[in-house]
């Protein structure tokens, strides 16, 4: 067995405040990625499993001075493999009570995410699927987060996600494949400091799907 990666990251940031209420973030990022492997189950040629991304982003941030923020962000993905992508986000919260004894935040936010398959998803010799399709996503959020002097917090947050030919592991033909399948569901979280020497923390998420697939 030899397995042998190659990874290059490269990453440009530019933040821009134009006053304390108006930020711009702006940024390009480059990706390489190669691979080399192998295994019994096959050879993965280092001249055939590879690919780059260059996505250019921004993101712009807005402070209120009653309570409200506002940030909007958007990303081209341009992948040398499976062409241009572009996603998006928005979040939007406003503080209706703020003061020094509590706290208590309203959220909301809507994303679009795109994912590739790695490397190893499609030329694995044994489990990879050359015919692997990229997954789309969109998820809305919605929910609060509170805080009563120093000694509790908690946040709770709803969300609904819709994938699209979403990467999961088939457990019949130990391939990776597509499958799609929506969910939707909650989250709650508690941390608890009674004391200024322990801290309890406390969690817990339902998760409704209309299907599984796999180890989806």
């Amino acid at each position: 067995y030899q397995y042998n990666g190659e990874s290059i990251n490269l990453d440009l940031v530019n933040k821009y405040e134009f006053s304390n209420q108006f930020q711009l973030i702006t940024g390009v990022n480059y990706q390489e990625h190669s691979n080399n492997t192998i295994t019994p189950f096959g050879t993965i040629e280092k001249d055939i499993a590879n690919f780059n991304t260059l996505d250019p982003y921004a993101s712009a941030v807005y402070i209120s001075n009653y309570g409200v923020s506002i940030n909007v962000g958007g990303r081209l993905n341009v992948h040398n493999v499976y062409g241009n992508q572009f996603v998006y986000d928005g979040n939007l919260a406003y503080s209706i009570l703020k003061n020094e004894v509590a706290t208590v935040k309203l959220l909301t936010s809507y994303s679009t995410a795109f994912i590739a398959p790695s490397l190893y998803q499609l030329y694995d010799g044994f489990s990879g699927n050359i015919d692997l399709k990229p997954e789309t996503n969109e998820t809305f959020e919605a929910g609060f987060d509170a805080s009563y002097k120093d000694w509790i917090q908690f946040d709770a947050v709803y969300f609904n996600r819709k994938e699209t030919d979403a990467i999961v592991f088939d457990n019949s033909s130990f391939t990776y494949g597509n499958g799609s399948s929506d969910a939707s569901g909650f989250e709650a979280t508690t941390k608890v400091m009674p004391t200024s020497f322990l801290t309890l923390n406390a969690s817990y998420t339902y998760i409704n799907r209309d299907k599984l697939e796999g180890l989806n």
